[in-house]
């Protein structure tokens, strides 16, 4: 999963965490 810091980001190969 492509870390994006944005949000409370976390590895999920799936982008839950993130705005991207």
């Amino acid at each position: 999963s492509t870390i994006m810091p944005s949000q409370p980001v976390q590895m999920f190969d799936g982008e839950e965490g993130q705005g991207a």
